[in-house]
């Protein structure tokens, strides 16, 4: 009886212990499981590492100069190249070394050595470049404002650039006063680009620094074997135009007469200033109509053309606004034109009579059977003789003899 129930007690421990063992089997296994996973994701992250390093020096090699080491070999095995020699090619013979890449040479491995120096110091350089300190100007603390075109060079700043950066025992700081050089470049629509130039002592202007109206931007440096750099380095500042400058105001004089047309030249009758920096643009703004008919002008050239309507009077007057722009230093303007009208004179024919002996501009007359003039003559007064009326000549036959001032004479005649 003893001997069953200790067998009936025996058995509900033999089945815990086969499944503790059970149990422990499968957390080894777990175990053995995450371990593996681990080392499958830590190769993966090596890998993904190694490519990422490549990358990078494919990326550092690319950037650096061209001319530092040449063209970096290519690396092919010859046994890849062999199918371009054609059907002919025979296979290497047995007992035949096998082909050796090119990288192999002792050129070869020249050359990459000397890749892999110029990518060490293009990589050293821009390392040492990222590495150096910035530090900010002290001097000059912001650009000049309320500048105005006055004809000489204005820097845009005051003084000279001075700098704060860290003493030789690496604690205090003290100045730094140069070298430093100055850079201007024109912005804003402004065209201006002059080359660097080394800053300018207290006394003296910088050798580059604009002079005409505009929107300019000084920038700071220090030569590049310097151990730091400036950050911020630059300024904008403006230089304004100047007022308008004082122009004359013309008077000019028309003939009364229809039709009667005169040119002026504006801009020698207004005295325009020489440093204009560009313009102007010139344009009739407006214009009263008592004498004339029209008023225009070359907006280039400034030339004025005024038309005369004719039978206005003497004491009719007109007045021409013209308008001057887009001058490079000097603010907008406008000139008056008056303008004032008198008679167009008779031509006065002297040195040339009519068989009566009076001056005339034309003749009409039985004349005798000799003319005094003929057609293509000419007078003494330097005037062109022209008949007009029946080719031949027959006793009391009527003709006109009409007196043509020549060029010169017309000239003449309008200058008095």
């Amino acid at each position: 009886m003893m001997s069953s129930n200790n067998r009936s007690i025996d058995r509900p421990i033999a089945h815990c212990h086969a499944r503790f063992r059970a149990q422990a089997t499968l957390l080894v296994c777990i175990a053995a499981l995450a371990f593996a996973t681990f080392v499958l994701l830590g190769a993966d992250d090596a890998l993904a590492q190694d490519q990422q390093d490549i990358s990078d020096v494919d990326a550092i090699t690319a950037e650096a100069p061209k001319d530092a080491f040449g063209e970096l070999p290519s690396v092919h095995l010859e046994e890849e190249a062999a199918p371009s020699l054609g059907a002919q090619s025979e296979s290497p013979a047995a007992g035949t070394p096998t082909a050796v890449t090119e990288a192999d040479t002792p050129a070869s491995k020249g050359a990459v050595e000397a890749a892999k120096d110029a990518t060490d110091s293009t990589t050293g350089a821009i390392v040492a470049a990222a590495n150096k300190p910035a530090y900010k100007l002290t001097l000059p603390k912001c650009a000049d404002t309320g500048l105005v075109y006055n004809g000489t060079r204005q820097q845009g700043y005051s003084g000279v650039p001075v700098t704060r950066i860290p003493a030789d025992n690496g604690v205090d700081e003290m100045d730094y006063n140069g070298p430093f050089d100055v850079e201007y470049k024109g912005i804003n629509g402004t065209a201006y680009n002059p080359p660097k130039a080394p800053s300018a002592g207290y006394q003296q202007i910088n050798t580059y620094a604009p002079i005409n109206a505009g929107t300019y931007q000084v920038v700071f440096t220090v030569p590049e074997d310097q151990s730091f750099t400036l950050e911020p380095n630059s300024f904008e500042f403006s230089i304004a135009k100047a007022p308008a400058p004082a122009l004359s105001q013309p008077s000019v004089t028309l003939f009364d007469a229809p039709g009667s047309v005169m040119t002026f030249d504006l801009a020698r009758m207004i005295n325009l200033p020489s440093d204009l920096g560009g313009g102007p643009v010139y344009a009739v703004s407006a214009y009263t109509a008592n004498g004339l008919t029209t008023a225009s002008i070359d907006s280039t050239t400034g030339e004025l053309t005024f038309t005369s309507k004719g039978g206005a009077g003497l004491a009719a007057s007109d007045t021409v606004t013209v308008a001057l722009a887009d001058m490079g230093n000097y603010e907008d303007t406008t000139v008056q034109v008056n303008v004032s009208y008198k008679a167009k004179p008779a031509t006065t024919i002297s040195g040339a009579q009519s068989n009566d002996n009076t001056p005339q501009t034309t003749c009409q007359t039985a004349p005798p059977g000799n003319l005094l003039a003929h057609t293509g003559d000419t007078t003494p007064s330097g005037l062109i003789v022209a008949v007009t009326g029946v080719a031949a000549l027959v006793a009391g036959a009527s003709c006109a003899l009409a007196l043509r001032a020549s060029r010169r004479q017309l000239r003449d005649s309008k200058r008095r």
